[in-house]
């Protein structure tokens, strides 16, 4: 238990990152509260748990990545630490191996992935969505405390030590909720990954309320463009 973890929400509606809390010791929970007035249905998922500090943060409808990264780092109480997607899932055993490999690699700053692939669950079809030559994907990303003198978001975050991040390309990493257009190559509905033989780690009711969700969600989608044009 060395590790924090930081899940950076626009719009929560429920955190699969409470469910992993046994290897949590910290977890620093940031939303925008443009979408979510209300924050008790966020309180009622945090009953009983302890070990996870969660914090509302009043950013007058800005996304400001960098501003909410400050905050959450600041909350965090351990060296290493885990940066979490808006709609990712994260596996527990994925989250322990990195702050494993952390801890074996002291003089290394952090570990993470340049490649992203998609799985089409309506689809069915699998294609990379994004691949980086001299950078990591920040979602994928488990770093040390002393990375952070330099922000995320600026162009500068790996300029110059590339080098001392690992980086595992063709390694799970999470599952991500993708609604709306990714990009020209993709289809309206994702399931992002980086492996092809995780599907065993999430169970099937897991994969059938994920099926309905997003099905329920486009037809809302459609109804509300629609209405704007």
């Amino acid at each position: 238990k060395n590790d924090s973890c930081i899940k950076n929400d626009s719009c929560i509606k429920n955190d699969s990152c409470i469910k992993n809390d046994s290897c949590i010791k910290n977890d620093s929970c940031i939303k925008n509260d443009s979408c979510i007035k209300n924050d008790s249905c966020i309180k009622d998922l945090l009953t009983g748990i302890t070990n996870l500090n969660y914090i509302q943060l009043q950013n007058d409808d800005e996304f400001n990545y960098n501003e909410i990264m400050d905050v959450a780092v600041g909350h965090c109480s351990n060296d290493i630490i885990l940066n979490m997607d808006v709609n990712g899932f994260y596996a527990r055993e994925n989250m322990v191996s990195r702050v494993k490999l952390l801890l074996k690699y002291p003089d290394l700053l952090g570990i993470g992935t340049n490649r992203l692939g998609s799985y089409d669950i309506i689809h069915n079809k699998s294609y990379f969505s994004g691949i980086y030559k001299k950078q990591l994907h920040l979602s994928s990303l488990c770093f040390r405390r002393k990375a952070y003198d330099r922000k995320f978001k600026d162009k500068n975050f790996f300029e110059g030590r590339v080098d001392k991040f690992i980086n595992i390309p063709y390694t799970f990493i999470q599952y991500g909720i993708i609604l709306g257009t990714y990009n020209k190559h993709n289809t309206v509905s994702q399931q992002l990954f980086n492996f092809y033989d995780t599907w065993d780690i999430i169970d099937q009711e897991f994969m059938d309320n994920l099926g309905k969700y997003i099905k329920k969600k486009n037809k809302f989608n459609e109804i509300n463009n629609m209405k704007i044009n």
